[in-house]
C-alpha cells in the first residue's frame, strides 16, 4: 500500500481484575514509535500519507495522518519537513540527502 506506513502489533491486552476480559489499547510508545518511522523517512522517499497501527489480536487498525497525529500530541502546529531535518541532524547528518529519481 503505497503511502501507507504500517506497524503491526501483537501483545495480548491487559486483563480486567473482575471480568478476567482482555482489551486493547494503543500505548503513548507505540505512537512514538510509529511517528518515529514517519521522521525517519527524511526525503519523504516513501511519502507516507497515513500512519497505520494494526492489532493483530484484536483486528483493530488505527490509522491517523502523520501531519495530525503530530500536530495533535503536541497541541501545536508542527513543520514535519522542518521535524525531519531535525532528526537527521541529530543523527549525525549534515544536510538532507537529496532523494535519488527513479
Amino acid at each position: 500500500m503505497d503511502g501507507v506506513l504500517i506497524k503491526v502489533k501483537t501483545r495480548l491486552g491487559t486483563a480486567d481484575r473482575k471480568t478476567g476480559q482482555r482489551s486493547d489499547s494503543l500505548s503513548l510508545a507505540d505512537i512514538y514509535e510509529i511517528i518515529g518511522y514517519a521522521l525517519l523517512d527524511t526525503t519523504d522517499t516513501f511519502s507516507v500519507h497515513t500512519a497505520a497501527l494494526y492489532s493483530a489480536r484484536y483486528g483493530a487498525l488505527h490509522t491517523w495522518p502523520p501531519q495530525q497525529l503530530l500536530d495533535t500530541l503536541a497541541d501545536a502546529s508542527i513543520d514535519l519537513a522542518a521535524e525531519r531535518a531535525h532528526v537527521w541532524k541529530l543523527l549525525g547528518g549534515r544536510q538532507i540527502p537529496i532523494p535519488v529519481l527513479r
